[in-house]
């Protein structure tokens, strides 16, 4: 309204009635954007008192209007309006509309990603490892001279949620800065007025014009985060602690999906019945290993034939011990048939079976060998698109793996993984990392997500995207804060700030608030 006000008073200069009276278009003004700020109240306190307590966005926004409603009442007192005055009462409400638009989009926001949250679902908590002891161990060998890792952890509750979608903007650490110079340069400008003129209609028109130059509308639209991928970033802290994100961990089955392993042979030792080997051993894996499950379940065909299994354990990164009809079990690699005595064929024999990124699985029943099992590796399309824009992104990966036979070489060869761009974790680094991947009722994190490789990939990706698009936005707000700072005091020493046209400064306002949002509205998410 007081845009439009504005509009009808520049257009219609001549007419001397209700709105180019000395009087009735400050005093109509004056009143509506009092009304304006007091609905608003909260915003101009927080702003005022951003001047010189927590920086914050609402500083410029406060000054501006602060500025026009000075203008205003001083126009209106000294009854100071003429045709080449131009109240800043349209700007300065726009400032003040658009910066509660942010904030409700950024509201809208919060609330929908905190119904994700809280939906009864099973979900992971993803963070950036600090322990450093685990993060010494589970780096070490990777190409990332400085590694940054994140880790997930299953969890019930996402601990923190609305602390974090409360945090700060990259820009917003520089607001108080940016609100003192403004409010420098504003007084400047008044000074050179009131020096040069000895009108103080003109100089405080001065003021308020620069003070709405240098107040950004985009100032509170970029709080508003982007997400819609089964997952959840709270705030721009996350987003910036995930931007800076260079090693993730994941398991063998993120990386080798249902579908990806398939059964390439079996060989029976010594007469052995094959049908007792599949019952054995898919009973042994029928609760573990979720890469090879499906292998030896999709051999016994009906699963009503799976035996009792009693004291399953798993041994990391070699197989898997049981009891099948008080019978010791054991399923696994080459490795952890040698740690029980088990005779098996020569090292030459399985090198000459495991080309193609195929690996061979050992069953032994009561301490002697019963069967071995040849399994094929293969990569998985969507997975290795994921993975190649992941390694053109600078990430590098540790994998958590359940898979006895998941090993760097099997990796790098399944995908064209460069050295030194995964590593698998040993036993001891298993260990040291596991209490940073094990279950707690309530957590901590930067994102959360649904637990797949998909939306803890997705979610990384779109935070790494907001983060380029946040970076790229704050310098614009910066340069457009310096420059209209600037610009103001150049053309109040030149004498067009005076005669700046309103639709001139709107548009002026627009453009750099157009410019602000290009980067986070084109940026890839």
């Amino acid at each position: 309204v007081l845009l439009v006000l504005a509009f009808i008073a520049a257009a219609l200069p001549a007419m001397p009635g209700v709105l180019a009276g000395e009087t009735v278009y400050p005093a109509v003004a004056l009143v509506l954007l009092a009304a304006a700020a007091g609905i608003n109240w909260k915003t101009l306190l927080n702003g005022l008192q951003g001047l010189a307590k927590k920086p914050t966005p609402d500083s410029l926004t406060a000054l501006a209007v602060v500025g026009a409603l000075l203008q205003a009442l001083i126009v209106l007192v000294t009854k100071g309006y003429t045709n080449e005055v131009t109240l800043l009462a349209g700007p300065a409400a726009l400032v003040l509309c658009v910066n509660t638009v942010g904030k409700r989009m950024n509201a809208a926001t919060v609330r929908d990603n905190f119904q994700l949250v809280s939906k009864n679902v099973d979900h992971a908590v993803a963070y950036r490892l600090k322990d450093a002891g685990a993060l010494r161990a589970a780096s070490q060998g990777l190409a990332q001279p400085h590694p940054s890792v994140l880790v997930s952890r299953p969890t019930q509750i996402f601990r923190g949620f609305l602390a974090s979608s409360a945090a700060a903007g990259t820009s917003d650490k520089n607001q108080q800065q940016f609100a003192w110079a403004a409010g420098g340069c504003a007084l400047l400008g008044f000074l050179i007025t009131v020096i040069r003129t000895h009108n103080l209609t003109s100089a405080v028109t001065i003021l308020a014009s620069i003070l709405c130059l240098a107040a950004p509308l985009a100032g509170t639209l970029l709080a508003a985060l982007p997400a819609q991928v089964g997952a959840v970033v709270p705030g721009w802290r996350d987003i910036r602690q995930l931007g800076r994100i260079n090693v993730i961990q994941v398991t063998a089955r993120d990386l080798f999906p249902q579908g990806c392993v398939t059964l390439a042979g079996i060989k029976p030792i010594k007469n052995a019945p094959i049908d007792l080997a599949i019952v054995y051993a898919a009973s042994i894996m029928a609760e573990a290993c979720p890469t090879l499950r499906d292998v030896f379940l999709n051999m016994l065909g009906d699963r009503s034939m799976i035996a009792k299994v009693d004291d399953r354990e798993a041994v990391y990164g070699k197989g898997y011990i049981g009891w099948v009809n008080k019978r010791r079990v054991l399923v696994g690699n080459r490795s952890l048939m040698q740690d029980y005595g088990v005779k098996l064929p020569s090292l030459e024999y399985e090198q000459h079976h495991t080309v193609n990124q195929r690996r061979m699985i050992y069953l032994a029943v009561s301490g002697k060998l019963f069967a071995m099992f040849q399994v094929a590796y293969q990569r998985d399309p969507d997975t290795a698109a994921v993975l190649d824009s992941l390694r053109h992104s600078g990430l590098s990966l540790i994998v958590d793996c359940d898979d006895f036979n998941c090993d760097t070489a099997l990796l790098e060869a399944a995908y064209s993984l460069p050295a030194g761009a995964v590593k698998v974790l040993n036993t001891a680094e298993h260990e040291l990392m596991n209490p940073a991947t094990a279950w707690l009722p309530e957590s901590d994190g930067n994102m959360l997500h649904l637990g797949s490789f998909a939306s803890f990939v997705g979610g990384l990706e779109a935070a790494a995207g907001a983060a380029e698009g946040e970076r790229k936005s704050a310098v614009v707000v910066t340069a457009s804060v310096l420059i209209s700072c600037v610009l103001g005091v150049l053309l109040t020493l030149t004498g067009g700030l005076a005669t700046l046209p309103l639709p001139a400064l709107v548009l002026y306002q627009a453009a750099w608030c157009v410019l602000a949002m290009i980067f986070p509205l084109f940026q890839r998410y």
